[in-house]
């Protein structure tokens, strides 16, 4: 999944919390561009199927 985060600390130590806590695997984090602002990072995350996959991207639009 493609995420545009906060450039603040622990931001995305709270996604990946997020992620784990829901049940998902983190793979692979590469940072696609930063800014003082944001960071846009592609996150893959392995779920057990298309609706617990769903659940963990309703979920992470809870970080702002």
């Amino acid at each position: 999944m493609r995420v545009r985060l906060p450039s603040v600390p622990g931001t995305f130590a709270r996604l990946a919390g997020i992620i784990g806590n829901a049940g998902g695997d983190l793979g692979g984090i590469d940072l696609v561009s930063a800014d003082r602002k944001h960071k846009i990072r592609d996150v893959t995350v392995q779920a057990a199927d298309d609706e617990h996959a769903q659940r963990i991207l309703h979920l992470h639009k809870a970080i702002r």
